[in-house]
This record gives structure tokens, C-alpha cells and sequence, in this order.
């Protein structure tokens, strides 16, 4: 072979090595270039979520403030009410007292008249002299005994019809002894003799009283048993007389049936094991709820009763015996055939949400039976003012704390997060798929109407929407997740023959739908909110729900910046599979098959947003697409070396981008940033002598040190 030959086929080798050589440097200098965007990025969307995440802590700082605040409004309100209402009483008490002072006034200066003030002081003094005459006589005679008793003050001791009157004189005589066997012991003066005479009265007093005491109180019980209820009348008048009524008050509750038969024993006995057993049972108990509500329906018919039949009859209305009477019974009840049921379920231990349901509904029941239990008393009573009701909140805390407890764990709990995430799923496209769930918030709010105080109601709706905006954040972002998973496995397939319609299907319809239905939830949930907070202000609600908001402010972000992830990696595959080497070798005067290709998919993620999503949540995915889009082109465009024509061929690919992201509305500097792209690859088409000038111009013209180094690795893609 000549010479000269084999020197220029070496020459020839040389140079394809030196250009393999020169393409391989420029690759991995474009990889690393590519990989510096790369890093820069991902530390640009590290700082971002930083920021986002300090700016929804501050948010939910600003929303807590915004609730003490409120909750410190709506105390002031209160206590400006209290302080105007207690003017209100105190003014209407000064009335009151002005016209009772003017009437003492005026009797006073009846009283005060010589003539008048003359009689009263003599009745005073007989009457004085007469009850004093009577002790002495009682007390000589007691203590003389014998036949002295038998003709002592009128023979009142011996005359059965005046018991009740020969007891209370007795008493009286009983103080007077005491008072001066008390004195003579202090002083020590008196002889032997009259401390035991006043020792023996004091004795023989003593046992008299008890025994016309024992004898009223049978007399009193035969009369009752007899249904003679004028003879218990009179026993009873005798008794109050003798010791205020205490031991005949305390005889008649005993000897009621409801404390005292065995059938009320074994009814209240059965209360109680049905009650622990539908709660050991956890059955929903519809049957043990009944029961109870039987039993306190017995019980306001006993009240009913024994008022109108027998402490009425036997006390009377008018001296206010009869309501005190009540009164004991009432507190008797309350302790016993009440408190030993209420003691069961709110002792019990609860393991499921059936048995919790149950012990709201027990709670409920027994609420409403105290209710009624009032309302019949004040019936019965015509609201007395000595009347003492039965108080929930012996049973149930301070303004119902166990009741609201039990609701918020109901609501919280029930149904279960699974079977309430189902039917949400089931409905996942429809708005009102919330309704069921909230109306159950409903129903715990006309229940709190019903059973909680003025004092205590704002307090526990708001905890009540509180528990019921958390369960639905945390099914909120149940859904989110979840979704994002269960799409996972369909993105790792993507591959350059995946359609638009497919990859709308399978991973980006779920996704928004469940972005979309969140929000929609949210709404509902508001809207039930506001529906029902009679005693909540507006502003309370509106901070609560965003407190709640902005803690799914993050899984809501999330769930977008995959949408867009798996977007772009649905178009580099694209890129990859349909990208020929060929495809910038010539110019064939319209984009290539691989850029119509992806402006489908573009479209076609562009329509999916805005049908799924609302207009403003749309517009964040689209820009968030062709945010990392425009890194995903800049890095396809490295990947090949361009002629002159290849360069004109990518200016055409370059501009349909840009004709797409103004069709889909895209944000303005998006597009400025697309078009300044595709002017910065005219560096790939003007000729080699013209190329330092126009890299001149466009690096004056940009501005950052990113995109001087963006048209640098553009102008090491030319193929000369």
C-alpha cells in the first residue's frame, strides 16, 4: 500500500477518534451540566417547600391567636351579659326593697302607736307567761310522776286526742330541764335534791317524747296503710310540731314501694344486667335503650303518684311540706333507682364502637328521662320555688362533660374510618357524599340543643366541629395517599406507546378526582358547619376549618407535585421511545412525531386539570407541568449535535411548545422562559462566523449566570 495512503487513512482515523473523543467530553459535559440543573432544582423545590411549610405554620400560629382571641370575645360578651343582667336584678331588687321598707315603714308606725304597742306588749307577756307556767307545770309533774301527770295542764297528757300537743309541750319542758340541770351542775349551788328531781324529769321527759313520737309515727303509718289520709294528716302536723317532721319524712320514703318491694328490687336489679350485658355483648342494643327508657317512664309515673295520692293527702300543699317531702323523695330516687343504673354504662369498660354507641344512647335516654322527670314535678309543684330538681350533672360532669366526651368519640369513631372511606369511594364524583356523615354531626348538635345548659352549648359545638373537621381532614388525606399509591404501579409503566387516554384513566383522572373531592368535602363540611353554630361566630368557624386546610395544605401540595412528576416522566418516555437521531438531521418544515406526540399528551393533561380540578387549582398543575418540563426539554435537547437544518427542524419543535403553553393559558413567565429558550437555540442555525456575536448578544440579554451557561452548552451542541 503506498504511503501516502496509509497516511491519510491513519489521519482519517485520528480525527473520527478525535471526534468521538470531542462528542464524549461534550456529553458528560452536558450530563454534568444537566445533573447541576438537576441538583439545583431539587435544592430551588427544598427551599420552596421550606418556605411553604414555615408559611403554613405561621398561618396556623395566626389562626390559633385568631381563635383565643375569639374564644376571649365571646367570654367578655358573656360577662358583659351577666354584669347587665345582674344590674337588671339588682335594680328590680332595689324596687323590690324600696316597697317592702315603705310597707315596714308604715307598719311600724302602727305598731309603734301607744295603744298598740301597749296590747302587744301584754299578749306577749301572757303568751310568755302561759308557755313558761305550762313547762314548769309539765315539768313539776313529769317529775312528781304518779297521778301529778294525770291532771297537769288540763290533762293533756292523758287524753289521746292531744298527743301531738302533749309531745311538743313535753319538748318544750325538755329544754327548759336540760337548761337547768345545766346551770345547776355549772354553778354547783343547788342541793342533791333538785338535781335529781330535774335529772328525773329530764329522763321521763326524754322517754315521753320519744314514745309520742313512736306512737304519731304508727299512727301515722296505720294511717297511711289504711288510706285514712285526713288521720296520717293530722299524725303528720303532730310530728313536724314535735321535731320539724324529720323522722315522719324519713318513715314515709322508706315504706314507699318503689324503695321497698321486692318488685321494685328485681325490676331495678334487672335494669342494671341488662344493661351489662348488651354492653359485654356489643351489640348496638336497641332493646336495653327501650328498657331503660321503660323504666324511667315507671319511674315518673310513681312520682306522678305518690304525689298526687299520698304526699299531697298526707302533708299538704299549702305550708310547703308537700314539696319538701318531694324534695327527699326525689333525692332518693336520684341515688338509688337513677344513679344505679347511670353507675353500669358509665363504669363499663368500652372496647368497641358499638358499645360506645350504646352508651351514648343510654346517656341520651337517661337525659331525657330526668328532663321529663323535672318537668312533671314542676308540673305537679306549679313550679315551687322551693322545688330541688334532679341535676345532670351529678351523673354526667359539669355541664354534661360525659356526654359531650361520648360524642366526640362517636363522631369520631363511628362508623369506622374503613366503612366510612368505602362509601366515600363508592361516591367519589359525588358532592353530597358527605351528606350521611354529616348529618349524624346534625344530630349531635340538636341533642346538645336539648340536653347542655346556656352555659356550657358554645363551648361544646365548637369542640363538637373541631372533632368532626379532624375526621374529615384525616379521611382527606386518607384519600390522598392512598390514591397517589394505588397509582403508582400504573406510572412505573409508561412507556412511548402509553395514550393519552390510558394515562388519564389509570394515574392522572384518580388523582385529580381525589384532589377535587377533597375540596368538595371541605365545602360540605363548612357548609354543615355553619348550617347548625348558632352560638359560634362566623369567624370562629371560618378559623377552625383553616387551621384544618392548612394542615392538608402539604398532602394536597403533594399530591400535585406527583401529578406533575409522573406527567413529565409520562413525556421522557415519550421523548425516548418516539425521538429518532435522525429527526434534526434535515428539516422536513413541520414539528417531528415525537414533539406532536407530546403536545397531545400536554393537551391532553391540560383538559384532564381542568376538568377535574377548579380553575385555580388547575392552573397551579399546568405551570407546575411545564415548570419541570422545561427541564425535561432542555435535557432531551442535549442529548443530540445539530447541523444547521437539525437546528432549524428543533426551532419548530421549540415553537410548537410555545404555541401550546399560550393556548393552555400558562402563566406569563413560563412562556417567556419557553421563548427565550427556543431563541437561544439560534445559536444552532446561524452560521460558524456569526456564532460569537449572537452568543454575545444573548448572554448581555440574559441576565442570569443559569442561562449564560444554558446557551453556552447550547452552542457546544453544534454539529461543525
Amino acid at each position: 500500500m503506498p504511503t501516502h495512503v496509509a497516511d491519510a487513512r491513519w489521519r482519517s482515523i485520528d480525527a473520527e477518534i478525535s471526534i468521538v473523543d470531542a462528542r464524549e467530553v461534550a456529553r458528560k459535559l452536558c450530563a454534568d451540566a444537566v445533573r447541576g440543573l438537576t441538583d439545583a432544582e431539587a435544592k430551588r423545590e427544598a427551599l420552596r417547600w421550606v418556605e411553604e411549610r414555615a408559611r403554613a405554620e405561621a398561618t396556623q400560629a395566626r389562626a390559633r391567636a385568631t381563635l383565643s382571641a375569639n374564644a376571649r370575645e365571646v367570654a367578655e360578651r358573656r360577662f358583659s351579659e351577666a354584669l347587665r343582667e345582674r344590674d337588671e336584678e339588682e335594680r328590680a331588687l332595689r324596687a323590690m326593697h324600696a316597697r317592702a321598707v315603705a310597707k315596714a315603714e308604715t307598719a311600724i308606725r302602727r305598731l309603734e302607736a301607744p295603744e298598740t304597742l301597749e296590747r302587744w306588749r301584754e299578749r306577749r307577756a301572757e303568751r310568755i307567761a302561759k308557755e313558761v307556767s305550762d313547762a314548769v307545770e309539765c315539768a313539776v309533774a313529769f317529775a312528781l310522776g304518779g297521778d301529778a301527770l294525770e291532771v297537769a295542764c288540763g290533762g293533756v297528757f292523758v287524753d289521746a286526742s292531744r298527743r301531738g300537743e302533749a309531745g311538743r309541750l313535753a319538748r318544750v319542758a325538755l329544754g327548759y330541764v336540760n337548761r337547768a340541770l345545766e346551770a345547776s351542775e355549772r354553778v354547783g349551788d343547788s342541793s342533791d335534791r333538785e338535781t335529781r328531781a330535774y335529772g328525773d324529769a329530764s329522763i321521763a321527759l326524754e322517754a315521753y317524747c320519744q314514745d309520742v313520737e313512736n306512737d304519731l309515727l304508727e299512727q301515722f303509718s296505720k294511717a297511711l296503710g289504711r288510706r285514712a289520709y285526713a288521720e296520717a294528716k293530722t299524725a303528720a302536723e303532730a310530728l313536724f310540731n314535735l321535731n320539724g317532721g324529720v323522722s315522719v319524712v324519713s318513715r314515709f320514703i322508706a315504706t314507699r314501694e318503689m324503695f321497698l318491694s321486692s318488685v321494685a328490687m328485681e325490676e331495678m336489679q334487672s335494669v342494671r344486667d341488662t344493661v351489662e350485658r348488651s354492653l359485654s355483648a356489643e351489640r348496638t342494643g336497641s332493646e336495653c335503650v327501650e328498657r331503660v327508657e321503660r323504666y324511667f317512664n315507671d319511674i315518673c309515673a310513681m312520682v306522678r303518684k305518690e304525689y298526687q295520692q299520698s304526699i299531697i293527702t298526707a302533708f299538704g300543699f299549702s305550708n310547703g311540706r308537700a314539696v319538701n317531702v318531694l324534695n327527699v323523695l326525689l333525692r332518693r330516687i336520684m341515688e338509688q333507682r337513677i344513679g344505679c343504673v347511670v353507675e353500669v354504662f358509665l363504669g363499663a369498660a368500652i372496647r368497641s364502637t358499638n358499645a360506645l354507641c350504646l352508651r351514648l344512647a343510654l346517656t341520651a335516654t337517661t337525659l331525657r328521662g330526668i328532663n321529663e322527670l323535672n318537668r312533671i314535678v314542676r308540673e305537679l309543684t306549679n313550679d315551687h320555688l322551693d322545688l330541688e330538681f334532679i341535676d345532670s350533672d351529678a351523673f354526667f360532669g359539669i355541664g354534661s362533660e360525659a356526654l359531650l366526651d361520648d360524642e366526640c368519640a362517636s363522631l369520631d369513631a363511628v362508623p369506622s374510618d374503613d366503612e366510612l372511606f368505602s362509601t366515600l369511594c363508592l361516591n367519589v364524583s359525588d358532592e353530597c357524599a358527605m351528606d350521611a356523615f354529616g348529618e349524624r354531626f346534625k344530630d349531635v348538635f340538636r341533642r346538645l340543643e336539648m340536653y347542655m345548659s346556656e352555659d356550657y352549648i358554645g363551648g361544646a359545638q365548637l369542640r363538637i366541629s373541631e372533632v368532626f373537621i379532624a375526621r374529615v381532614t384525616r379521611l382527606a388525606q386518607r384519600m390522598l395517599r392512598e390514591t397517589i399509591a394505588s397509582t403508582r404501579g400504573a406510572s412505573a409503566r409508561f412507556t412511548s406507546s402509553t395514550s393519552r387516554d390510558e394515562s388519564r384513566s389509570e394515574v392522572f383522572e384518580p388523582l385529580l378526582r381525589a384532589m377535587s373531592n377533597v375540596s368538595k368535602w371541605f365545602r360540605r363540611t363548612s357548609d354543615f358547619i355553619v348550617s347548625v353554630t348558632s352560638r359560634l361566630s362566623k369567624g370562629t368557624v371560618n378559623q377552625t376549618l383553616a387551621v384544618a386546610q392548612n394542615q392538608l395544605a402539604n398532602d394536597l401540595s403533594e399530591a400535585l407535585q406527583v401529578t406533575a412528576t409522573r406527567a413529565v416522566a409520562l413525556l421522557d418516555v415519550k421523548f425516548r421511545g418516539i425521538q429518532r437521531l435522525d429527526d434534526f438531521a434535515s428539516v422536513e418544515g413541520r414539528e417531528t412525531t415525537a414533539c406532536a406526540a407530546i403536545i397531545d399528551v400536554l393537551r391532553g393533561l391540560s383538559a384532564t386539570a381542568k376538568d377535574c380540578l377548579d380553575s385555580t387549582n388547575a392552573e397551579s398543575l399546568v405551570n407546575e407541568i411545564v415548570e419541570q418540563f422545561y427541564s425535561l426539554l432542555f435535557m432531551h435537547v442535549c442529548r443530540f449535535k445539530y447541523s444547521m437544518l437539525g437546528g432549524m427542524q428543533l426551532k419548530l419543535d421549540l415553537n410548537a411548545y410555545v404555541e401550546w403553553a399560550r393556548q393552555a393559558g400558562v402563566k406569563r413567565a413560563l412562556v417567556v422562559k419557553l421563548e427565550a429558550f427556543s431563541l437561544r437555540t439560534n445559536v444552532l442555525v446561524v452560521s460558524a462566523d456569526a456564532v460569537d456575536v449572537l452568543v454575545q448578544e444573548l448572554e448581555s440579554d440574559a441576565g442570569s449566570d443559569d442561562s449564560k451557561v444554558e446557551i453556552g452548552m447550547l452552542r457546544d451542541l453544534r454539529a461543525d
